[in-house]
């Protein structure tokens, strides 16, 4: 076992995450998100976003999708390190209570205060689904 240090990299991590594949990791600090190849261990690229609320990588590991907690959705290419989605998806107020995308980042599902549930199209933005929670 051996360390390696990647400088400006620090302990601050709120989560961490592995792509499917298990060659991508990505680390999110308060100030976004740190993308880094796992072998070797080196940073590919950082996208500086404080409002990461979910993200998790696309089922190919070809991408990182997250949504913020103002209601945007981006997806970010790791091949390219470039973004290849921006959308503002849902407005920001009243906003949701929580939020998650789908895995390839074509949908958001928003909870929203008053306990309805939403499954938003992230090119659109239109409603495709909604419900009522019964909790």
């Amino acid at each position: 076992m051996r360390t390696i240090h990647l400088s400006p990299l620090h302990d601050n991590y709120k989560q961490l995450l592995f792509s499917p594949d298990g060659r991508t990791l990505a680390a999110e600090d308060a100030g976004g998100l740190w993308v880094m190849s796992v072998r070797p261990l080196a940073l590919l690229f950082r996208v500086a976003e404080p409002l990461i609320a979910t993200q998790q990588f696309s089922p190919d590991s070809s991408a990182v999708v997250f949504n913020t907690s103002d209601g945007r959705v981006e997806r970010w290419d790791i091949a390219t390190r470039a973004r290849t989605l921006l959308r503002q998806v849902v407005p920001a107020a009243p906003g949701c209570a929580f939020a998650a995308t789908t895995p390839n980042g074509d949908a958001l599902g928003c909870l929203r205060r008053d306990g309805t549930l939403q499954l938003l199209d992230v090119a659109t933005g239109a409603v495709r689904t909604r419900g009522r929670s019964g909790w």
